[in-house]
């Protein structure tokens, strides 16, 4: 069995664990777009405090969430990195502009660690079936089970991450000596691996009878829900007013 990772769900008794799934996907939606919109380092400092008071809440670790991250971690570096050199040269103000861009990446990447962690992958795929079940055309019993698999599949890269490196090292391939050329290689076979991964559990479920009807999930949202809501709405706000301020 994989080992399992900080994307995997882990059952705790907590407010976040206890919200709707469709408000903790709209304030992902909501975040990940701020992270990303809000330039300034006061806005981005204030969105991770939000997201760090999200994982007390939740009783997570948010060293540990940045741990089992450690592969999208090695993609912002290389982002810096790359964003660093211009004409062959180092410039700050491209090392900056690169740190600032992988700054919004990590926090959308440790948002979505903590819906994965507080939210079975079941329910997530319920709340895609629940968007798109009204749209005509659309097979939302399908691309309900294609969001279950995906979420899934990311709870295993950290084990093929780990026998990924292991492999590596044993060829001699290190990141630290040649790091564009591991992450290159890491890139290709973590995809391929989860192409492969994918397609089993497909023909797996089609051995099976699998039928795209679905039972319409039940969703019910409660005060905490609307508390959660108006939270997310106001540190947004709050980013958003802070980055308005002129800079120094």
């Amino acid at each position: 069995m994989a080992a399992m990772t900080g994307f995997a769900y882990a059952h705790r008794e907590t407010p976040v664990h206890a919200l709707d799934p469709r408000v903790k996907l709209l304030a992902l939606a909501a975040f990940s777009i701020a992270a990303v919109a809000l330039i300034p380092w006061s806005a981005r400092a204030l969105l991770a405090a939000g997201l760090l008071g999200a994982y007390a809440a939740a009783r997570a670790r948010p060293l540990q969430a940045l741990f089992a991250a450690r592969l999208f971690l090695l993609l912002a570096l290389a982002v810096v990195a790359t964003h660093s050199f211009t004409d062959g040269r180092f410039t700050s103000a491209g090392a900056l502009d690169g740190a600032r861009i992988a700054a919004g990446f990590l926090l959308v990447v440790l948002a979505a660690e903590l819906i994965l962690q507080t939210t079975p992958a079941g329910r997530v795929a319920d709340v895609f079936h629940w968007l798109l079940r009204p749209i005509p055309g659309v097979n939302a019993g399908r691309v309900a089970l294609m969001a279950g698999l995906a979420l899934r599949h990311i709870v295993v890269l950290g084990d093929l991450y780990r026998r990924l490196s292991e492999a590596m090292a044993v060829r001699g391939i290190r990141l630290r000596r040649a790091p564009l050329r591991g992450i290159r290689i890491l890139a290709v076979s973590l995809i391929r691996e989860t192409v492969l991964e994918a397609e089993q559990t497909t023909d797996a479920l089609i051995a099976r009878g699998y039928s795209d009807d679905r039972t319409p999930p039940a969703f019910a949202a409660g005060r905490g829900d609307a508390v959660a809501v108006v939270l997310v709405v106001a540190l947004i706000a709050g980013a958003s007013a802070v980055a308005l301020l002129p800079g120094p």
